[in-house]
C-alpha cells in the first residue's frame, strides 16, 4: 500500500481514490527500477572482477545473458542514466 506522498508521485492529481487497494501499474513501475538498477550493479561486479586482484565468478556468461534479456525486457522504459553504479 502506497503513502500519500508516494501516491503523489506516481500519478500527480489522478491518484484514484480506493485506498489500500493492490496497485498494479505502481508495482510494475517499482519492479522496472529494480530490475535495471540489479543489472547494473552486476554489470559493475563483473567490471570489478576483472581488475587486480582478479575474482573468478562461476558462470559469468549465463549472467550476462540474464542481464541482457532483462535489459531487452525493459527496453522501452525510460530510466534516468547517470553512468555506472559507483562501488
Amino acid at each position: 500500500m502506497m503513502g500519500r506522498s508516494h501516491s503523489r508521485l506516481v500519478y500527480g492529481r489522478d491518484r484514484p481514490r480506493l485506498r489500500g487497494r493492490y496497485d498494479h501499474y505502481a508495482s510494475e513501475l517499482v519492479l522496472l527500477y529494480v530490475i535495471e538498477i540489479a543489472a547494473a550493479e552486476l554489470v559493475s561486479l563483473g567490471k570489478m572482477a576483472i581488475r587486480a586482484p582478479r575474482l573468478k565468478i562461476a558462470d559469468w556468461p549465463s549472467v550476462l545473458a540474464h542481464v541482457k534479456a532483462a535489459k531487452a525486457a525493459g527496453a522501452d522504459f525510460l530510466v534516468p542514466r547517470r553512468g555506472a553504479p559507483r562501488i
